[in-house]
């Protein structure tokens, strides 16, 4: 607590989110015990990286803001050329590791080709060679974190409780950001609302929740590591069998054993990206093969969600900070509303708000 309360007198990143607490099995609760759920807020600083002072002084950041200039769907949200070209080859190298991953071969032969240039992620904002991020929790508290006046309160905690400080400071300290694991638990939901359909029909998530006898799906929000799992089942099921399709051998066990180049593995990767993961527009609506079409748009929004998944996990930030226009048009195209609002108020600070140094 004494290295978080001195954190928090520096420039840090705040994170806290709600948690539940179960304090006992019995269904029936007697009125002078505690109760069943216990829901709170669970709190974690984490001090910032090169972040001198002159580049976190907030004056200019308020000047920015007060001239309030909009961002632009074409300038801001839309990716570039490039942007769209990196997002793409992210994808098709996870394609390639679909393969890699199930397919049976020598140790030898999986590491010459996982270390293959070819087959590896490109960098885009990595950190410094053995950087481990520090992180120090603070206590859980009882306040819930999910009104205005929750997220006040917890501020007031951390800072004057906690951290034992004279003024928590005003609100305008605090510069939002959407957390990446919500971005991810909130895709995993929209995805499982837009393609959901039902066990009848062939290809729709529902189909395959049904044909992998998952539990636990049925409703609007399941659990995230429930769904995550059987969103990237479903997927590695579709691209083993667009391997399958497009590799020219009778199997992908004859297919490897043909020792194709990492070149033939990126070459393929790139052309299931493009036949198996693009909806093209039909020029007459009734010639489309509906359950293929369907299938086409599934299999681009789970490489969404893995190439999200993947980049967070890869600790190099620019790879996530890539699919921020994609995914907020994305969350727009769904219907979500509230993390689509979330997406845009982020790029507005990204580009207009927050000083050059800062963002």
């Amino acid at each position: 607590m004494e290295l978080a309360s001195q954190t928090a007198r520096k420039r840090h990143l705040l994170g806290y989110d709600n948690i539940q607490i179960s304090t006992s099995i019995f269904v029936e609760q007697r009125d002078d015990a505690p109760a069943k759920m216990i829901c709170g807020t669970t709190i974690i600083l984490y001090p910032l990286r090169d972040a001198p002072d002159e580049a976190c002084l907030l004056a200019p950041i308020i000047a920015r803001r007060d001239t309030l200039q909009e961002i632009t769907l074409r300038k801001h949200i839309a990716p570039s050329p490039t942007t769209l070209a990196s997002i793409d080859e992210h994808m098709a190298l996870h394609i390639t590791e679909t393969l890699l991953q199930f397919c049976s071969m020598s140790p030898p032969a999986r590491t010459a080709y996982q270390v293959s240039p070819l087959l590896k992620h490109q960098e885009v904002r990595p950190p410094p060679k053995g950087h481990k991020t520090q992180q120090f929790p603070m206590e859980t508290v009882t306040i819930a974190e999910n009104s205005t006046t929750g997220n006040a309160r917890i501020i007031d905690d951390i800072y004057l409780r906690q951290a034992k400080m004279d003024d928590a400071g005003d609100l305008s300290n605090l510069q939002l950001g959407p957390g990446m694991f919500h971005a991810l638990l909130n895709s995993s939901w929209v995805i499982l609302d837009v393609h959901r359909g039902d066990a009848a029909d062939p290809g729709s998530l529902e189909s395959f929740i049904t044909l992998l006898n998952k539990k636990r799906h049925g409703s609007e929000h399941p659990d995230y590591h429930a769904i995550k799992t059987t969103l990237l089942q479903v997927l590695d099921g579709l691209l083993l069998h667009a391997w399958e399709l497009e590799c020219g051998f009778p199997s992908l066990d004859d297919f490897m054993a043909s020792n194709p180049t990492p070149q033939t593995l990126h070459d393929i990767g790139h052309r299931i990206l493009q036949k198996y993961a693009r909806a093209p527009r039909p020029s007459d609506p009734d010639d489309i093969d509906g359950v293929l079409h369907n299938t086409r748009l599934l299999i681009r929004d789970l490489l969404l969600f893995r190439t999200l998944h993947e980049g967070v996990k890869s600790g190099d930030f620019g790879r996530p900070e890539e699919l921020f226009g994609i995914f907020t048009l994305f969350f727009c195209g769904a219907g979500a509303r509230n993390y689509c609002a979330e997406f845009l108020h982020f790029l507005q600070n990204l580009h207009m708000v927050w000083t050059p140094d800062f963002a």
